[in-house]
């Protein structure tokens, strides 16, 4: 009979963040030795790859493969979050990072509260509109990286 889909989706997820997790340490060693700016970029390079497989989940003979392809980035994404945090915090002066640091938050805020209902409503419309509209907005992102200061 096999494995339920719901229990096979929740398994990867489980596993990819048990993975990730020593990854972090991983890259916080690449944060050290490498340019943080170049992880910085990668990072929203990974992210954008990891929406759009995500998106090919819609698609029929390959959900699957695009379902783990999505989580690898996933848990490859992981390891270049130290440096993300080391380029944010080295690239504003320290007088002004706590503000940064809420603008930021903030907008994720006010992001998490009302994307659900927007990515919904594009989810009815077509399950690949919401992968497929995150995976443009940081591409865009990935472009608007390449523009910031050296850390």
């Amino acid at each position: 009979m096999g494995i339920p889909r719901s229990s096979a989706v929740g398994g990867g997820q489980g596993a990819a963040h048990l993975l990730a997790a020593p990854l972090s340490v991983v890259g916080g060693v690449l944060a050290d030795r490498l340019s943080r700016k170049r992880l910085y970029v990668i990072n929203f390079l990974t992210e954008a790859a990891m929406l759009a497989a995500f998106a090919g989940t819609a698609l029929a003979g390959v959900e699957t493969v695009a379902f783990v392809a999505g989580l690898a980035l996933f848990v490859l994404q992981t390891a270049f979050e130290p440096a993300v945090l080391a380029y944010f915090f080295g690239v504003f002066p320290e007088s002004e990072r706590g503000r940064v640091w809420g603008v930021d938050g903030t907008v994720a805020r006010a992001a998490g509260l009302l994307s659900p209902v927007l990515l919904g409503w594009l989810y009815g419309i077509d399950p690949q509109l919401p992968f497929l509209l995150g995976a443009g907005l940081v591409a865009t992102g990935t472009v608007v990286a390449t523009t910031l200061p050296n850390e």
